[in-house]
């Protein structure tokens, strides 16, 4: 902090006044006083110094020292330019005075032009090497400058100079805190408390340092005796709220900083702090709210601007998230984290390109952003690339090995890979870190399954669905679990609640009839599946098992024509595509088994469970028996349990049994 020149001035200036000069009368001119007065307003002042300038006859040291009064005296009511203009006055008429240059100096270190504040304190060094308050005050400005040693010195100065300067120990001890020596930073606000034992702000910044240390309960007693000593501290309520949300009080957050606003109503930090509080509550509206509130006070406030955007994204509004992000990224073009939420909000729009893109972007400028990994993890998983998911995920768990969602991706492509012992253990590392994590208990949930344990694995589902995992999802995991372990009828059951409580959830019409099918009723299975192709007419598995369930009926070439038409319209995949082309004979079996061996390795399991599977079905249409049973035997040692094409092959096996 800068130490006011206004009161030390009064003293130099007032002896100066007293002392003639070239010229100067002995008796110091009526109005000086007034002028002068360092307990009187501003306003007052300006005024008693305005009618004292206003006299021909003043000498030219009492000019000079009217001038620099009504210049701190414009300071101190912000008129910056009225105040520089009467500090250069001074100066020039008093170039051997010291204390006029340090107080142009705290003006210039108040606009924040340093270099400009230097130059002044230099002069004032100069013309008083003894002064502390230049000492004190350019180490100010080497600080801001960012040089750390210079700053130290020039607070150890004006320490040497006056011991009991408490304000030079304290300057100092935020440089070693701000060092990350957090022992020095104490030694020295301690003994600026001790010199004064009223300084607010040095406990305020004593508090931030035992809490660096992590003693929250010295920091929050430090940053009490702050506020109790100035109960307008704004930033030690600042600093104590957010303090009270790491410890996860976050109502005792909300109050301080509720206070906090109250007492300076136009800092938009402070509306950006509550709304990451309120969103910690899960109160989202109050959460947009704040962060609106700080854009209005400051439109360009990034931080605010990007939480913002995290709610749009919340809220399902890619579009508003876009615009936020956007005007970041226009702000702070090298903004890592924005473009990282901006390949997040063109996730949700579908434009997987643009994703990767701003994702890729984020992660070259900053290499250790573990969040932009995780999602760029999701990207190449949509892309069926599944090899670059996992080394994604796993570099994101390295960068950070306490990112729960992380581990629960990890979880899940390493179950897709029939690596189960190993999803197993990283979804209840998912769940050590997020008790909370309901996806978590699912996807282990689906892992016991196919293991074979369905006791674990329905216990974790009624976790899930005591943490929030709706009914409808709950029945679509129960169905799954009952298909791993081979209860058809069960499974059809929970499917069949599914869609008493959601008749437009497709997969559970999927499911039900691909059993059905199996259970020998291709007509009622024909009516689930084309209800799931209504309602989902681009999704390949669906139009496959529909096309089987067609052909089953006597409907084949009908279900030809309709699969032509219909994946003739649907995006170019490489796979399900290939099986697409079989069934339509535009692809020879040969070229299916290529394709199967020129997959990303991490999903050769699954693509080679699926081949064999369809290529079986497909034999069986063509009346061909034994090819079938061949290729239904080789499923066992690809297929993951839970997969619908490894139940109805072992279905198709049972079936072709002599």
């Amino acid at each position: 902090m800068l130490k006011s020149a206004g009161v030390r001035l009064a003293v130099v200036i007032w002896a100066l006044a007293g002392a003639p000069d070239a010229g100067a009368r002995t008796a110091r001119p009526e109005g000086l006083a007034d002028c002068g007065a360092p307990s009187a307003s501003a306003q007052a002042q300006i005024a008693a110094c305005t009618g004292l300038l206003s006299s021909t006859a003043l000498g030219g040291l009492e000019r000079a020292l009217a001038h620099l009064f009504r210049g701190l005296a414009w300071a101190r009511i912000g008129a910056n330019n009225h105040a520089l203009g009467d500090l250069d006055e001074a100066i020039r008429l008093m170039p051997d005075h010291a204390p006029a240059f340090l107080g142009r100096g705290d003006l210039k270190y108040s606009q924040r032009d340093f270099e400009g504040a230097l130059a002044d304190y230099d002069q004032a060094l100069k013309l008083d090497p003894r002064s502390v308050d230049a000492f004190n005050n350019r180490g100010n400005a080497w600080n801001e400058m960012g040089d750390k040693d210079r700053a130290l010195a020039d607070y150890t100065a004006a320490i040497g100079l006056n011991p009991g300067y408490a304000v030079a120990f304290r300057n100092r001890g935020m440089v070693w805190h701000g060092r990350g020596d957090q022992d020095r930073a104490i030694t020295n606000f301690d003994e600026a408390i001790r010199l004064d034992p009223e300084f607010a702000n040095a406990y305020n910044d004593r508090g931030a340092a035992w809490q660096a240390k992590g003693d929250v309960d010295k920091a929050l007693a430090n940053y009490g005796e702050a506020i109790q000593l100035n109960p307008a501290h704004v930033l030690a309520f600042r600093n104590r709220a957010l303090l009270w949300r790491a410890m996860g009080k976050l109502d005792n957050a909300v109050a301080d900083l509720d206070e906090a606003i109250r007492l300076e109503p136009g800092h938009a930090e402070t509306f950006n702090e509550r709304g990451l509080t309120w969103a910690g509550k899960g109160d989202i509206d109050r959460t947009l709210a704040d962060f609106e509130a700080a854009i209005r006070l400051s439109p360009d406030l990034i931080p605010a601007l990007r939480n913002r955007a995290s709610v749009w994204m919340v809220k399902r509004d890619p579009d508003r998230a876009l615009a936020d992000l956007n005007r970041v990224i226009q702000l702070a073009p090298t903004d890592a984290a924005a473009f990282s939420g901006r390949g997040i909000s063109w996730s949700m729009k579908g434009d997987g390109d643009k994703a990767l893109a701003d994702l890729n972007e984020a992660l070259r400028l900053d290499p250790n952003n573990h969040g932009a990994y995780y999602h760029r993890a999701s990207n190449w998983l949509q892309r069926g690339e599944r090899s670059r998911a996992l080394e994604d995920v796993e570099r994101a768990i390295q960068l950070n090995p306490r990112f729960a969602d992380a581990f629960r991706a990890r979880a899940y492509l390493l179950h897709e890979r029939g690596e189960l012992d190993q999803a197993l253990a990283d979804n209840g590392q998912a769940i050590q870190l997020n008790p909370q994590d309901l996806l978590a208990y699912q996807q282990r949930a689906l892992v016991w399954s196919d293991k074979g344990d369905g006791e674990r694995a329905l216990a974790d589902l009624g976790q899930a669905a005591r943490l929030g995992l709706t009914p409808v999802q709950l029945r679509l995991a129960r169905g799954r679990v009952w298909r791993a372990l081979g209860d058809s009828d069960q499974a059809i059951a929970d499917y069949s609640e599914a869609l008493r409580l959601d008749k437009s959830e497709a997969h559970a019409f999927l499911y039900r009839g691909a059993l059905r099918l199996m259970q020998g009723k291709p007509s009622e299975a024909l009516a689930d599946l084309a209800e799931a192709a209504r309602l989902k007419p681009t999704d390949e598995y669906i139009l496959l098992w529909r096309y089987l369930a067609q052909a089953r009926t006597g409907r084949r070439e009908q279900a030809r024509a309709e699969l032509a038409r219909l994946a003739d319209a649907l995006p170019g995949k490489v796979w399900p595509a290939a099986v697409l082309n079989l069934y339509l004979g535009r692809l020879q079996a040969s070229a299916l088994a290529e394709a199967v061996e020129r997959s990303d390795p991490a999903d050769s399991r699954r693509r080679r469970c699926e081949a064999d599977f369809y290529l079986g079905q497909l034999r069986l249409l063509d009346g061909q028996p034994r090819e079938a049973t061949d290729l239904f035997s080789r499923l066992g040692g690809s297929c993951s349990p839970g997969l619908i094409e490894a139940q109805a092959a072992k279905v198709e096996l049972a079936r072709l049994s002599p």
